[in-house]
């Protein structure tokens, strides 16, 4: 039932940003489309290690220093990526939503809360990745205090 050549899926998705507290965002997103991220510049790789692409989406961008240590404050929204005798990064986004293979996977949804809160800083970060058959859903989690 239907009309010939009209296609009866829906794929929405919803992102939203809730303040919690004056210090605390809670962000959540649902079937992300990252579809407008720039795409990343090709290189050839002719060395045993993998090349380390700066993160471009939103969702992974804002608020995204403090999941960093080190003692340089930062907001990659404005600041360049850290040099590796600056800062260590905690875990790497890229890998988030990428096969093993380097394969886009969907994210089902995620949830960050970012912020201070009684002079102590809080990064938490909840993803889901789909499950593609062959490729089993995956769940990842950060936290930072």
């Amino acid at each position: 039932t239907g009309i010939p050549g009209f296609d009866e899926t829906a794929d929405a998705g919803l992102d939203l940003k809730y303040g919690l507290t004056d210090g605390l965002t809670m962000d959540v997103t649902v079937n992300p489309d990252f579809a407008q991220v720039e795409a990343d510049v090709q290189e050839v790789n002719l060395t045993q290690f993998p090349q380390f692409f700066p993160e471009k989406r939103d969702f992974f961008l804002e608020n995204s220093g403090l999941f960093y240590l080190g003692d340089t404050p930062r907001n990659t929204r404005v600041a360049t990526m850290p040099r590796r005798d600056e800062d260590m990064l905690m875990f790497f986004s890229r890998r988030m939503g990428l096969s093993a293979g380097g394969s886009p996977i969907g994210i089902d949804g995620g949830i960050r809360l970012t912020g201070q809160q009684g002079g102590v800083q809080v990064g938490a970060l909840a993803l889901r990745t789909r499950n593609l058959g062959t490729i089993p859903d995956n769940d990842f989690a950060v936290l930072r205090v």
